[in-house]
């Protein structure tokens, strides 16, 4: 199957689904794609199932790629996790992520509205 007919097939699920979009998860490395020898990609069912999970993680999970991409587990099993490994983030990426500086984020385990747990969680 050609990258346009999958393209198709997904379009009816995840209407986000484009020809660039499949061509960077490849790039990526969270789909493998085989290739005849001209070069042209050959779809499997597999491939699909893998897209159609990275898509369902992404738009219903609210998983971003490099969660994805750093938690393969999330693909392997036919069901989602909750928890998601959180040691490949620094505290300075998941305050960047939330937009605060690290003295509002000293404020609010001050205020106890988060936990300094955290903060040991992200350093480990």
């Amino acid at each position: 199957m050609n990258i346009g007919e999958v393209v198709k097939i997904i379009q009816k699920e995840y209407p986000s689904i484009t020809i660039s979009r499949i061509r960077f998860l490849e790039k990526e490395g969270l789909i493998k794609i085989s290739r005849t020898k001209g070069g042209t990609r050959k779809f499997s069912n597999k491939n699909i199932e893998d897209i159609k999970k990275i898509l369902e993680l992404q738009e219903k999970q609210f998983y971003s790629l490099k969660a994805i991409k750093n938690n393969p587990d999330l693909l392997n099993k036919n069901k989602v996790s909750k928890t998601v490994n959180i040691k490949n983030y620094s505290l300075h990426s998941m305050l960047k992520v939330a937009g605060i500086s690290h003295e509002q984020f000293s404020l609010l385990v001050e205020y106890e509205f988060e936990y300094e747990k955290i903060n040991i969680l992200l350093m480990t």
